[in-house]
C-alpha cells in the first residue's frame, strides 16, 4: 500500500502546530504518564507504537524501562523524534506493517492511538490482523464522534471496534486502569469468548460517553479556577500599582493625618 502524503509538515503545522505538538510539554508529560502508567500495570519488555508520529509514547516507554519501537507513514514526524531513540523507528503503516529486521517480530504490547480513523474503512479487518499478528495485547484508540478533521474517513463508537477485535478473537480487558488516557482507551487481549462479552460492547459506548463527561466537567472547571485566579492577580497587580503610585501615597498621608487631628482609631 502506498504512502499517503497528506502527513508532511504541511499537515502538522495545519493541524496541530510543529512546535505545539513536536515539542509541548504538555504533550510530552501526558505520553510519560500513560507509558508509566501502563508499565507498573503490563510490565511489557517489548512495546511497538503503531502510528508514533514524533514518538512521544515510544519514547516515554523506553524512559520507563520498556524496549519501545516506532512506526509511522510520515517521514516527515519521524525525523523529529528524539535523537538517542531516533534508530528504534521506521517508516510502516496500517494496513501492509513492514518492520525492518533490526526490530521484534512480537511484543508484549502493541499501541495504536488515534491512528485507524485515517485509513479507508474497507481496510479494518486487515488492520487490525496486522496489530493483532504482532501481539496478543493492543491498546488502542479511536475517537468514535470527531467527524470535524477531514483526513478522519473511518470514525465509529468503541463497540463498533470492540465488535471488529472480537472478530479475530481479541477482547476488551477491563481489569487494567486506563484512566491516564482519553476515554477512548480500551485494552484488547487475545482470550476466549464468553456470553457476556456480546453484551460488554454497547456499553462500552455508554462508558465512553461518562468518562468524556467526566473529563469535559474537569476541563470546565479547572478553566474557571484558572480565570478566577488570573482574576485575582489581575487585581493585585492593579492594586500594587495604585499603592505605589505617589498620588496615593500623598492621599494616604492626608487621611493618617486627619484622622489624627479628630482622634480618629487607626
Amino acid at each position: 500500500m502506498e504512502y499517503e502524503n497528506n502527513y508532511g509538515s504541511d499537515y502538522y503545522e495545519s493541524h496541530l502546530g510543529v512546535e505545539g505538538y513536536f515539542h509541548d510539554e504538555g504533550i510530552i508529560k501526558f505520553n510519560h504518564a500513560v507509558a508509566e502508567n501502563l508499565v507498573k500495570q503490563l510490565h511489557p519488555a517489548t512495546v511497538l507504537d503503531v502510528g508514533c508520529a514524533c514518538g512521544h509514547l515510544m519514547s516515554a516507554f523506553r524512559d520507563n524501562g520498556s524496549e519501545a519501537y516506532g512506526i509511522d507513514s510520515s517521514s516527515f514526524a519521524l525525523e523529529n523524534v528524539r535523537d538517542e531513540h531516533r534508530q528504534f523507528v521506521s517508516r510502516a503503516a496500517l494496513p501492509d506493517i513492514v518492520l525492518p529486521d533490526s526490530f521484534p517480530k512480537k511484543y508484549d504490547l502493541v499501541s495504536c492511538i488515534e491512528v485507524i480513523e485515517h485509513i479507508r474503512e474497507e481496510y479494518n479487518h486487515k488492520a487490525i490482523m496486522a496489530l493483532t499478528g504482532l501481539s496478543d495485547t493492543v491498546l488502542f484508540s479511536s475517537t468514535p464522534d470527531d467527524f470535524a478533521e477531514p483526513t478522519h474517513i473511518n470514525v465509529h463508537p468503541v463497540s463498533f471496534w470492540c465488535a471488529e477485535f472480537a472478530k479475530v478473537g481479541y477482547y476488551p480487558d477491563m481489569t487494567v486502569d486506563l484512566s491516564p488516557g482519553p476515554p477512548q482507551f480500551v485494552l484488547f487481549r487475545r482470550r476466549p469468548c464468553c456470553p457476556e462479552m456480546q453484551e460488554l460492547f454497547q456499553s462500552m459506548d455508554i462508558l465512553y460517553q461518562v468518562k468524556k463527561t467526566g473529563m469535559e466537567l474537569a476541563a470546565e472547571r479547572l478553566a474557571l479556577y484558572r480565570k478566577a485566579n488570573s482574576d485575582v492577580e489581575k487585581l493585585t497587580q492593579r492594586l500594587n500599582e495604585i499603592q505605589s503610585h505617589p498620588v496615593y501615597r500623598i492621599c494616604k498621608k492626608a487621611y493618617h493625618l486627619f484622622s489624627f487631628r479628630s482622634g480618629k482609631k487607626q
